[in-house]
């Protein structure tokens, strides 16, 4: 297995925080620049921060908590709070001074977005469930104690326990 990468950290983040393609659909046509390009299949870029922060979100379906944490998000990539050129560690930890991104999220962001081979985000819940030896899923917590043995190759175990469920990603 190899780590599926993304295009654009950003996209990957916004991704994270919609969970959901449909909504993610709505907001590259509302917010993303239209391509007019005669006989191109790609029709729109992805929004910019700026576009993400200053859209208007009415109608699209997407919770007001998840528009908050999107602007939030926008806003500290406009300012430099969050910076995806740095480490890993450090993209980790700035994600997680967002408010509405949790530490598992950040890890994911990491995982997929900048290929982090020890990113792991233990509190997915397929992770949770496949990585228990009964039929109720670890806490996050008992996942990343357990995750302890596999590092700096966490990011594949998850890879693999995705697989091992059916929902590779």
């Amino acid at each position: 297995l190899r780590i599926p990468g993304e295009w654009d950290p950003f996209e990957c983040a916004v991704a994270a925080i919609l969970r959901d393609q449909t909504l993610m659909a709505h907001v590259v046509e509302r917010f993303g620049e239209q391509i007019t390009k005669p006989g191109s299949a790609l029709t729109s870029l992805f929004p910019t921060p700026k576009a993400i922060a200053d859209g208007n979100f009415a109608g699209l379906g997407v919770s007001r908590s998840k528009v908050n944490t999107l602007r939030r998000l926008a806003q500290a990539v406009i300012d430099g709070a969050v910076d995806f050129n740095a480490s890993s560690e450090g993209v980790i930890e700035s994600l997680t001074k967002v408010r509405g991104i949790e530490r598992s999220m950040a890890e994911y962001i990491a995982l997929r977005a900048l290929g982090e081979p020890d990113a792991f985000p233990s509190n997915d819940l397929v992770l949770r469930t496949v990585a228990s030896n009964t039929d109720r899923p670890l806490s996050a917590q008992q996942l990343q104690e357990r995750s302890v043995a596999w590092r700096p190759w966490r990011g594949y175990a998850a890879l693999h326990l995705w697989c091992a469920s059916e929902r590779c990603r």
